[in-house]
């Protein structure tokens, strides 16, 4: 009867153990998660603004371009 309170009392032990290292791994991993979810917000913030800047930057090319499409055609005229 001795033994099996001991071995309860080592299970119990063991099991407070295991806790402790689980809560301390969740914590490790709620803290990556948040830093990770705070890198991609703001690489996706930078992507959008370089994102803009192309597509303004590829309207001026295409008004440049047709400016210089219609200059062509109105010089052959």
């Amino acid at each position: 009867m001795q033994k099996v309170k001991h071995l309860e009392y080592e299970h119990m032990n063991s099991c407070d153990v295991v806790k402790e290292d689980a809560i301390g791994e969740m914590k490790e991993e709620r803290d990556h998660h948040e830093n990770t979810e705070k890198n991609n917000l703001g690489s996706k913030g930078e992507l959008k603004e370089s994102y803009a800047r192309d597509e303004l930057a590829n309207i001026s090319d295409i008004q440049d371009f047709e400016r210089n499409c219609q200059q062509n055609v109105d010089d052959l005229l």
